[in-house]
């Protein structure tokens, strides 16, 4: 047989496993050529393994490599010292259309009785340089805000410290030159101050520029930047030949304005496109070079410039060295019990621990994400995209729901969680419960963090007046903070102190996203009152909408709702449901991504649903009008809104102008960022985030087809819509 090696050649349970494999497995034999593929390499390399069954590994090497390539795989044939290696490398691998890819591969051999065979996995690890990539964008970009921050600073005149500015546009930007100009005492010429790249001198025609002039001076005149990454064309570009023979691709101008004045144009030329990331780096530098050029005599002022920039840099670093500890912690027990579950060995003796080690991967998964959520939605915060909604809401449900999940974390340390109501309480009002959600949660998770003695309260109160509001105490008897410490708080990445952070963990950011998002709704996060070893009173209060027809009702003395903590505890969520629930019901689930579609699917089946898989949006608007032609319409169709081809946004809002009148669910990750109102606007009935609440998106379904009319019904709505667009 030769070298050999191939499915009906592998014992079952091996031939299983490979098969199973996360990773991309190949086997190759003595002679260089693939004897076995696993599904996952079809995938990740794009043929299927009759093209690659046969075949000598170079086809999928590089063409760069190619030629030394054999002699490579000879030595590791031939020579045990080159096999015991055994290493885990990153290398490029290309793919059946041509195209390279950042590749993991770890290759290690298998002696049979066939011969010795090299054992390839491969990981197709493209999204995490694209990460990599960005995330060395974002540390670039930051170095160049500090940089210019240090310069502003540290310059001995405002010339020098400005030279130092541009410099260091030139050097974090991959500009081609960086100038800076300063308004004259007079106000009507731009002075040109500093000059680096390209050129350096700050005489010639540009080194005065009357305002209103070319496009430096219109710029000054107009108080609005001028951005453009097709350099070629644009009017305000006089010199074409010159940017032509110079490559010249981008060009971005800033008034630099400062107290409503302005002082002074800051620009750049570059050769290759600027990125949104970057314009927006630019513009906060725009706004550090104008205050610069405003502050510079002030030297009281600059000192404690200087001052703020040194804590900034600090905090940074204390950021940065948290979250990175704070990321690698799950991840490293994610990582190392997923490696212990993929070894049956290791649960042979106590199986119990399987289902513990899932939790704990579970949990440290929640965790990740949490932290992941805290970082995007401080980033929303400051790019202003945060939407606040204002829809009817139950004011006794927001708090009996935020109460339901911290009782597990207070129940899990000992203390007590309760819920006082100090005035009567609107049934309903009118509120983001998003929003306010998250704010309690934050609030009770800092206090049931920081208290190992006594109990956490939260204490409930309404004023009604011109601007009705809620207002919320959150008291704890935990550590309690000093005055300085208290300083601290609601600035981004902070806690009380290092030893805090080192002791209890966390990023740093809810009491800070918290605040904002208090901010946006009317109202305000603060400290009440604080003492060390005494524990800490904080407030929340927002400004909500009153209902006419909502009730105020005083929980006191109502049953129901004289203790709110114990009810809360009672009607906790149902996580386990009936595998019948979704019996009968014939499900669309719209969904590009692989995994996506085996785990929603399994959960929908295993609830007894029947599932059809589309994998992107014009494949779902086919699937969804072939089934009411053929007179078996989907009760529900699940819609991710992000998909290739068409996207759900649009696959919905052709649904809807044909006619269809079936229930459309969108699958976002934008839910809670005001993307709601954008998935309703297409036509989905409703929403469900990612990633999936498995109990809440059953619970949901079940809901619907419950209620779901007739099909018949769908489908004459259908045909009337048909009929008209004939008419």
């Amino acid at each position: 047989m030769g070298h050999n090696l191939d499915h009906q050649h592998l014992e079952e349970p091996f031939r299983l496993a490979v098969e199973a494999a996360a990773t991309g497995i190949l086997i190759i034999g003595h002679n260089g050529r693939i004897t076995l593929v696993n599904g996952q390499t079809e995938k990740i390399f794009g043929y299927n393994r009759q093209e690659l069954v046969g075949q000598p590994i170079e086809i999928l090497v590089p063409r760069s490599v190619r030629d030394k390539h054999p002699q490579l795989c000879e030595e590791f044939f031939s020579k045990p010292e080159v096999r015991s290696m055994g290493s885990v490398r990153e290398l490029f691998g290309i793919r059946k259309d041509g195209s390279e890819f950042p590749i993991e591969i770890g290759l290690n051999p298998i002696q049979t009785d066939e011969g010795l065979f090299a054992v390839a996995s491969i990981v197709d690890i493209t999204a995490r340089k694209r990460s990599e990539q960005a995330l060395a964008e974002r540390v670039r970009l930051a170095e160049l805000t500090a940089k210019i921050g240090m310069a502003l600073t540290e310059g001995d005149t405002l010339q020098h410290t400005l030279q130092a500015c541009a410099a260091a546009l030139v050097e974090h930007l991959d500009a081609s030159f960086a100038r800076v100009w300063t308004l004259s005492e007079a106000g009507d010429v731009l002075e040109l101050q500093a000059s680096a790249g390209l050129y350096t001198h700050l005489d010639g025609p540009h080194s005065r520029v009357p305002v209103g002039k070319f496009k430096i001076g219109m710029i000054a005149l107009e108080r609005k930047p001028h951005l453009t990454n097709q350099v070629i064309g644009d009017p305000r570009v006089g010199d074409q030949a010159w940017a032509k023979r110079e490559g010249m691709v981008a060009f971005a101008g800033y008034p630099l304005i400062v107290d409503g004045a302005i002082v002074g144009v800051m620009a750049l030329f570059a050769r290759r496109p600027l990125p949104p990331a970057t314009l927006e780096t630019l513009r906060s530098a725009a706004d550090l070079l104008a205050v610069g050029i405003r502050r510079k005599d002030a030297e009281n002022v600059l000192l404690l410039a200087k001052a703020a920039a040194e804590d900034a840099s600090r905090a940074k670093s204390e950021f940065l060295a948290n979250m990175s500890h704070e990321i690698r912690t799950p991840m490293t027990a994610i990582l190392g019990f997923t490696d212990l579950l993929l070894d049956e060995r290791n649960f042979q003796e106590e199986p119990e621990k399987r289902i513990s080690t899932i939790q704990t991967i579970q949990r440290n998964g929640f965790h990740l994400l949490s932290i992941i959520d805290d970082v995007l939605d401080l980033s929303k915060i400051e790019a202003g995209k945060i939407e606040i909604e204002a829809i009817p809401y139950s004011t006794f449900q927001i708090i009996e729901e935020v109460l339901s999940l911290m009782r597990v974390r207070s129940s899990a340390k000992g203390i007590a969680l309760y819920c006082e109501f100090e005035t009567a309480i609107p049934s309903n009002v009118l509120t983001d419960p998003i929003r306010v959600r998250q704010i309690l949660l934050n609030l009770l998770s800092n206090a049931i963090k920081f208290t190992e003695l006594g109990g956490v309260r939260i204490v409930v109160r309404y004023a009604s007046g011109d601007r009705p509001r809620l207002e919320f105490d959150v008291v704890d008897t935990g550590l309690g903070m000093t005055p300085e410490q208290q300083n601290r708080l609601f600035k981004p990445f902070t806690q009380a102190d290092n030893s805090t952070t080192r002791q209890f963990g966390g990023t740093g950011l809810g009491l800070t996203i918290s605040k904002r998002l208090a901010h946006l709704m009317g109202g305000d996060v603060f400290i009440v009152e604080s003492c060390a070893g005494k524990g800490t009173r904080f407030r929340a209060y927002l400004d909500v909408g009153f209902i006419e027809s909502s009730k105020l009702i005083d929980p006191n003395q109502v049953s129901n709702y004289r203790n709110a903590g114990s009810k809360a505890e009672a009607g906790a969520v149902q996580t386990t449901l009936p595998n019948s629930v979704l019996a009968g019901c014939n499900i669309l689930l719209a969904e590009d991504g692989p995994d996506n579609q085996n785990l929603i699917s399994f959960i929908l089946k295993k609830a007894g649903a029947k599932v059809t898989i589309a994998e992107n949006g014009q494949l779902a608007v086919d699937s969804t009008l072939d089934a009411v032609i053929a007179g078996d319409p989907f009760h529900v169709v699940l819609m991710d809104m992000q998909m290739p081809v068409l996207d759900g946004y649009g696959a919905t809002a052709l649904l809807r102008s044909k006619g269809y009148g079936g229930h459309i669910i969108a699958l976002t990750a934008h839910a809670m960022d005001g993307d709601r109102g954008k998935c309703i606007s297409a036509g989905c009935d409703d929403y469900a985030t990612k990633p999936i609440d498995r109990p809440s998106l059953i619970q949901q379904i079940a809901t619907i087809y419950r209620q779901c009319e007739s099909l018949v019904a769908i489908k004459q709505s259908m045909n009337e819509q048909r009929e008209a667009n004939q008419a």
